[in-house]
Protein backbone atom coordinates (compact mmCIF):
# COMPACT_ATOMS: atom_id res chain seq x y z
CA UNK A 1 0.00 0.00 0.00
CA UNK A 2 1.59 3.54 -0.85
CA UNK A 3 2.38 5.85 1.87
CA UNK A 4 -0.20 8.87 2.56
CA UNK A 5 2.55 10.89 2.31
CA UNK A 6 5.88 11.60 -0.12
CA UNK A 7 8.90 10.83 0.94
CA UNK A 8 10.94 14.11 0.65
CA UNK A 9 14.51 14.04 -0.98
CA UNK A 10 17.46 14.86 1.26
CA UNK A 11 17.58 18.50 -0.64
CA UNK A 12 13.52 19.08 -0.24
CA UNK A 13 13.79 18.19 3.57
CA UNK A 14 16.41 20.25 4.39
CA UNK A 15 14.83 23.00 2.05
CA UNK A 16 11.66 22.11 4.65
CA UNK A 17 13.67 22.04 7.75
CA UNK A 18 15.12 25.56 6.46
CA UNK A 19 12.16 26.99 5.67
CA UNK A 20 10.61 26.45 9.14
CA UNK A 21 14.23 28.00 10.36
CA UNK A 22 13.57 31.03 8.77
CA UNK A 23 9.57 31.00 9.50
CA UNK A 24 9.64 29.89 13.40
CA UNK A 25 13.30 31.39 14.65
CA UNK A 26 14.10 34.12 12.28
CA UNK A 27 10.47 35.01 12.11
CA UNK A 28 10.51 36.00 8.47
CA UNK A 29 6.68 36.28 6.73
CA UNK A 30 6.17 33.65 4.48
CA UNK A 31 6.51 35.37 1.39
CA UNK A 32 10.29 36.30 2.07
CA UNK A 33 11.09 32.72 2.98
CA UNK A 34 9.79 31.38 0.61
CA UNK A 35 12.35 33.85 -1.45
CA UNK A 36 15.01 32.34 0.42
CA UNK A 37 14.12 29.46 0.31
CA UNK A 38 13.89 29.31 -3.09
CA UNK A 39 17.35 30.68 -3.07
CA UNK A 40 18.79 27.85 -1.32
CA UNK A 41 17.38 25.37 -3.41
CA UNK A 42 19.16 26.80 -6.74
CA UNK A 43 22.17 26.54 -4.63
CA UNK A 44 21.40 23.74 -2.98
CA UNK A 45 21.46 21.90 -6.66
CA UNK A 46 24.67 22.66 -6.75
CA UNK A 47 25.76 20.92 -4.04
CA UNK A 48 24.38 17.59 -5.12
CA UNK A 49 26.35 14.45 -5.71
CA UNK A 50 25.66 11.49 -6.08
CA UNK A 51 22.14 11.96 -5.39
CA UNK A 52 22.89 13.51 -1.59
CA UNK A 53 23.44 16.90 -0.27
CA UNK A 54 27.45 17.08 -0.09
CA UNK A 55 28.41 20.64 2.41
CA UNK A 56 31.54 19.25 3.67
CA UNK A 57 33.90 20.40 0.70
CA UNK A 58 32.09 23.57 0.39
CA UNK A 59 34.68 26.54 0.26
CA UNK A 60 34.48 30.00 -0.53
CA UNK A 61 34.99 29.84 -4.07
CA UNK A 62 31.50 27.98 -4.81
CA UNK A 63 30.30 30.64 -3.06
CA UNK A 64 31.65 33.28 -5.72
CA UNK A 65 30.85 31.22 -8.26
CA UNK A 66 27.53 30.72 -7.32
CA UNK A 67 26.61 34.29 -6.62
CA UNK A 68 28.05 35.33 -10.49
CA UNK A 69 26.37 32.90 -11.91
CA UNK A 70 22.82 33.77 -10.04
CA UNK A 71 23.04 37.43 -10.51
CA UNK A 72 24.19 37.84 -14.47
CA UNK A 73 21.55 39.59 -16.01
CA UNK A 74 19.75 40.69 -13.27
CA UNK A 75 18.53 43.92 -11.48
CA UNK A 76 20.78 45.07 -8.52
CA UNK A 77 18.02 44.47 -5.78
CA UNK A 78 17.39 41.02 -7.43
CA UNK A 79 21.31 40.56 -6.87
CA UNK A 80 21.40 41.86 -3.16
CA UNK A 81 18.65 39.47 -2.44
CA UNK A 82 20.22 36.31 -3.71
CA UNK A 83 23.55 37.58 -1.41
CA UNK A 84 21.51 38.25 1.74
CA UNK A 85 19.54 34.83 1.66
CA UNK A 86 22.26 32.69 0.73
CA UNK A 87 24.39 34.38 3.57
CA UNK A 88 21.14 33.10 5.62
CA UNK A 89 21.17 29.85 4.37
CA UNK A 90 25.09 29.62 5.52
CA UNK A 91 24.00 30.64 9.16
CA UNK A 92 21.80 27.76 9.25
CA UNK A 93 24.12 25.76 7.70
CA UNK A 94 26.72 25.95 10.65
CA UNK A 95 24.03 26.09 12.97
CA UNK A 96 23.03 22.49 12.14
CA UNK A 97 26.20 21.36 12.35
CA UNK A 98 26.40 21.40 8.26
CA UNK A 99 29.38 23.22 7.57
CA UNK A 100 32.18 23.38 10.11
CA UNK A 101 32.86 27.31 9.41
CA UNK A 102 30.45 30.00 9.02
CA UNK A 103 30.95 31.04 5.49
CA UNK A 104 28.28 33.81 5.80
CA UNK A 105 30.90 36.33 5.64
CA UNK A 106 32.84 35.08 2.11
CA UNK A 107 30.18 35.85 0.26
CA UNK A 108 30.52 38.86 -1.61
CA UNK A 109 29.04 41.95 -1.84
CA UNK A 110 26.84 43.43 -4.54
CA UNK A 111 28.11 46.82 -5.67
CA UNK A 112 25.16 49.56 -5.25
CA UNK A 113 24.71 52.74 -4.28
CA UNK A 114 21.27 53.79 -2.56
CA UNK A 115 20.99 57.41 -3.80
CA UNK A 116 22.78 56.84 -7.41
CA UNK A 117 19.71 56.72 -9.22
CA UNK A 118 17.79 59.91 -10.30
CA UNK A 119 14.20 59.76 -9.71
CA UNK A 120 12.28 59.62 -12.96
CA UNK A 121 9.78 62.52 -13.02
CA UNK A 122 7.15 63.54 -15.88
CA UNK A 123 7.23 66.88 -16.75
CA UNK A 124 4.07 69.07 -15.87
CA UNK A 125 2.27 68.91 -19.20
CA UNK A 126 2.89 64.66 -19.49
CA UNK A 127 0.97 64.74 -16.31
CA UNK A 128 -2.13 66.70 -17.67
CA UNK A 129 -1.78 64.52 -20.31
CA UNK A 130 -1.77 61.52 -18.41
CA UNK A 131 -5.06 63.02 -16.65
CA UNK A 132 -6.86 64.14 -19.56
CA UNK A 133 -6.28 60.75 -21.65
CA UNK A 134 -9.48 59.75 -18.36
CA UNK A 135 -12.45 60.05 -20.51
CA UNK A 136 -14.82 61.12 -17.08
CA UNK A 137 -18.03 60.99 -19.61
CA UNK A 138 -17.80 57.15 -18.54
CA UNK A 139 -17.75 55.43 -15.27
CA UNK A 140 -14.25 53.85 -15.91
CA UNK A 141 -13.10 57.26 -16.70
CA UNK A 142 -14.42 58.80 -13.25
CA UNK A 143 -12.51 55.96 -11.15
CA UNK A 144 -9.39 56.25 -12.95
CA UNK A 145 -9.28 60.09 -13.09
CA UNK A 146 -9.81 60.09 -9.05
CA UNK A 147 -7.14 57.56 -8.33
CA UNK A 148 -5.10 59.34 -10.53
CA UNK A 149 -5.21 62.99 -8.87
CA UNK A 150 -4.20 60.94 -5.47
CA UNK A 151 -1.20 59.79 -6.88
CA UNK A 152 -0.57 63.21 -8.99
CA UNK A 153 -1.62 65.54 -6.06
CA UNK A 154 -0.78 63.67 -3.03
CA UNK A 155 1.84 61.56 -3.83
CA UNK A 156 0.24 58.53 -2.46
CA UNK A 157 1.30 55.25 -2.91
CA UNK A 158 -0.89 52.71 -5.11
CA UNK A 159 -1.49 50.61 -2.04
CA UNK A 160 -2.91 53.32 -0.17
CA UNK A 161 -5.39 54.24 -2.85
CA UNK A 162 -6.44 51.08 -2.97
CA UNK A 163 -7.36 50.74 0.44
CA UNK A 164 -9.08 53.52 0.78
CA UNK A 165 -12.59 53.33 2.67
CA UNK A 166 -15.71 55.74 2.32
CA UNK A 167 -15.20 56.97 6.10
CA UNK A 168 -11.57 57.91 5.35
CA UNK A 169 -12.72 60.88 3.60
CA UNK A 170 -13.61 64.03 6.19
CA UNK A 171 -15.37 66.05 3.47
CA UNK A 172 -16.45 68.49 6.61
CA UNK A 173 -12.46 68.75 7.44
CA UNK A 174 -11.16 68.67 4.53
CA UNK A 175 -9.04 65.40 4.77
CA UNK A 176 -8.10 62.40 3.91
CA UNK A 177 -7.23 59.20 6.23
CA UNK A 178 -4.28 57.12 4.61
CA UNK A 179 -3.42 53.78 5.54
CA UNK A 180 0.36 53.79 4.79
CA UNK A 181 3.34 51.32 5.33
CA UNK A 182 3.65 49.39 8.62
CA UNK A 183 -0.12 50.28 9.70
CA UNK A 184 0.46 53.88 9.97
CA UNK A 185 -2.82 55.82 9.93
CA UNK A 186 -2.57 59.86 9.08
CA UNK A 187 -4.44 62.54 8.17
CA UNK A 188 -3.79 64.61 4.60
CA UNK A 189 -5.51 68.14 3.69
CA UNK A 190 -7.46 66.94 0.94
CA UNK A 191 -7.09 69.71 -2.20
CA UNK A 192 -10.03 71.10 -3.32
CA UNK A 193 -9.54 69.15 -6.82
CA UNK A 194 -9.02 66.45 -5.49
CA UNK A 195 -12.02 66.38 -3.68
CA UNK A 196 -14.14 67.53 -6.46
CA UNK A 197 -12.59 64.24 -8.48
CA UNK A 198 -13.48 61.73 -5.56
CA UNK A 199 -16.98 63.20 -5.41
CA UNK A 200 -17.54 62.98 -8.75
CA UNK A 201 -16.51 59.43 -9.23
CA UNK A 202 -18.43 58.53 -5.55
CA UNK A 203 -21.94 60.54 -7.43
CA UNK A 204 -22.04 59.05 -10.81
CA UNK A 205 -19.14 56.86 -11.36
CA UNK A 206 -19.38 54.43 -8.39
CA UNK A 207 -21.84 51.94 -8.96
CA UNK A 208 -25.14 51.29 -6.57
CA UNK A 209 -24.10 48.05 -6.26
CA UNK A 210 -20.57 48.02 -4.97
CA UNK A 211 -19.75 45.73 -2.70
CA UNK A 212 -17.64 46.90 0.98
CA UNK A 213 -16.85 49.80 1.77
CA UNK A 214 -13.78 50.44 -0.45
CA UNK A 215 -13.82 53.53 -2.32
CA UNK A 216 -12.52 51.91 -5.64
CA UNK A 217 -14.08 49.06 -7.28
CA UNK A 218 -13.93 47.82 -10.67
CA UNK A 219 -16.30 48.82 -13.24
CA UNK A 220 -17.46 45.62 -14.11
CA UNK A 221 -19.76 43.37 -12.06
CA UNK A 222 -19.08 42.05 -9.40
CA UNK A 223 -18.36 45.40 -8.54
CA UNK A 224 -15.49 44.53 -5.57
CA UNK A 225 -12.56 46.04 -4.31
CA UNK A 226 -9.68 46.32 -7.39
CA UNK A 227 -6.92 43.79 -7.18
CA UNK A 228 -3.27 44.74 -6.00
CA UNK A 229 -2.24 45.84 -9.21
CA UNK A 230 -5.44 47.35 -10.28
CA UNK A 231 -4.26 50.97 -9.41
CA UNK A 232 -0.72 50.45 -11.38
CA UNK A 233 -2.68 48.96 -14.43
CA UNK A 234 -5.27 52.40 -14.44
CA UNK A 235 -1.96 54.54 -14.72
CA UNK A 236 -0.16 52.70 -17.77
CA UNK A 237 -3.52 52.55 -19.23
CA UNK A 238 -3.89 56.04 -19.04
CA UNK A 239 -0.28 56.83 -19.91
CA UNK A 240 -0.49 54.36 -22.99
CA UNK A 241 -3.62 56.41 -24.63
CA UNK A 242 -1.53 59.68 -23.60
CA UNK A 243 0.96 58.34 -26.10
CA UNK A 244 3.20 58.44 -23.52
CA UNK A 245 6.26 55.48 -22.01
CA UNK A 246 4.67 52.66 -19.64
CA UNK A 247 4.45 53.32 -15.93
CA UNK A 248 3.56 52.69 -13.05
CA UNK A 249 1.74 54.72 -10.27
CA UNK A 250 4.96 55.43 -8.72
CA UNK A 251 6.23 57.66 -11.13
CA UNK A 252 3.38 60.13 -9.73
CA UNK A 253 4.93 59.81 -6.15
CA UNK A 254 8.10 60.86 -7.85
CA UNK A 255 7.10 63.56 -9.78
CA UNK A 256 5.19 65.09 -7.38
CA UNK A 257 8.38 65.09 -4.75
CA UNK A 258 10.60 66.36 -7.96
CA UNK A 259 8.06 69.23 -8.66
CA UNK A 260 8.27 70.38 -5.04
CA UNK A 261 12.04 70.51 -4.97
CA UNK A 262 12.42 72.05 -8.24
CA UNK A 263 9.62 74.67 -6.33
CA UNK A 264 12.62 75.37 -3.64
CA UNK A 265 10.55 73.03 -1.09
CA UNK A 266 12.64 71.98 1.73
CA UNK A 267 13.20 68.39 2.10
CA UNK A 268 12.14 68.01 5.14
CA UNK A 269 8.63 69.82 4.43
CA UNK A 270 8.74 66.84 0.90
CA UNK A 271 9.39 64.24 3.54
CA UNK A 272 6.15 64.78 5.63
CA UNK A 273 4.50 65.32 2.53
CA UNK A 274 5.89 61.99 1.10
CA UNK A 275 5.31 60.34 4.62
CA UNK A 276 8.83 58.71 5.20
CA UNK A 277 9.79 58.37 8.61
CA UNK A 278 13.33 59.15 7.92
CA UNK A 279 15.14 62.16 5.53
CA UNK A 280 17.74 59.85 4.14
CA UNK A 281 14.96 58.13 2.32
CA UNK A 282 14.02 61.74 0.67
CA UNK A 283 17.56 62.27 -0.02
CA UNK A 284 17.47 61.01 -3.28
CA UNK A 285 15.43 63.95 -4.60
CA UNK A 286 17.84 66.98 -3.49
CA UNK A 287 20.15 65.56 -6.99
CA UNK A 288 17.10 66.75 -9.06
CA UNK A 289 17.79 70.51 -8.26
CA UNK A 290 20.56 71.14 -10.53
CA UNK A 291 20.77 74.38 -10.29
CA UNK A 292 21.08 73.78 -6.54
CA UNK A 293 23.61 71.53 -7.04
CA UNK A 294 25.33 73.90 -9.50
CA UNK A 295 25.81 76.38 -6.78
CA UNK A 296 27.15 74.00 -4.66
CA UNK A 297 30.20 72.54 -6.92
CA UNK A 298 33.75 74.25 -6.15
CA UNK A 299 35.39 75.89 -9.06
CA UNK A 300 37.86 73.26 -10.91
CA UNK A 301 40.92 74.36 -9.61
CA UNK A 302 42.94 74.57 -13.02
CA UNK A 303 40.61 77.83 -13.48
CA UNK A 304 38.36 75.98 -16.48
CA UNK A 305 34.76 76.50 -16.39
Amino acid sequence: MASAHAVLSPSESMLERYRKYLLDVRGLVATSARGYVDVARAFAVTRVADGELDWKCLRPEHLIQFVLSASRGRSTGTAKLTVTALRSLLIYLHIEGLIAQPLDTAVPSVAGWRLAGLPCALERRDVQRLLAACDRRTHHGQRDFAMLMLLARLGLRAGEVRMLKLDDIDWRAGELVVRGKGQRIERLPLPADVGQALASYLRRGRPDTAQGRTVFVRTRAPHRALSSGGVTEAVAAAASRAGLPHMGAHRLRHTLATQMVRSGVALPEVAQVLRHRRLMTTSIYAKVDREGLRLLARPWPGGAA
